[in-house]
């Protein structure tokens, strides 16, 4: 179950990267996949530089984590991508938000698997 886990995570590493390099070099396209519209002006320079960083911390979290065996790591990308399915629901209850099911259902399994992951690191 480790060795299947540990596989998992990587290629959870591999999409996060390619997320990340999405987010650098075609942000619209990038967006589009996370049903947003690439915003205008000064909102377009925190629009791409927050969430390239988000994907990238998340992919290097990741990557190091697996390969080093890390768990801190793990779960910081665990606690990143659980918050965002947090707020994400929170957004939809308290301030009348469509509920993006498309990525709040992936962010839980992936945290999901995370968390399952660095618990066999610990044991």
């Amino acid at each position: 179950m480790n060795k299947v886990l540990h596989i998992l995570v990587l290629v959870l590493g591999a999409v996060f990267a390619l997320t990340t390099i999405g987010w650098i070099f075609d942000p619209a396209s990038a967006g589009k996949r996370l049903e947003m519209d690439l915003l205008e002006g000064l909102g377009r320079n925190t629009q791409v530089g927050d969430f390239t960083a988000f994907f990238a911390t998340i992919t290097v979290s990741i990557v190091v984590g697996a390969l080093k065996k890390r768990v801190d790591f793990i779960y910081a990308a665990a606690m990143l991508l659980g918050f965002a399915a947090t707020f994400r629901i929170l957004a939809g209850l308290v301030h009348d938000a469509p509920m993006l099911m498309s990525a709040i259902g992936p962010e839980i399994v992936c945290t999901v698997i995370l968390v399952a992951y660095a618990r066999t690191l610990k044991a």
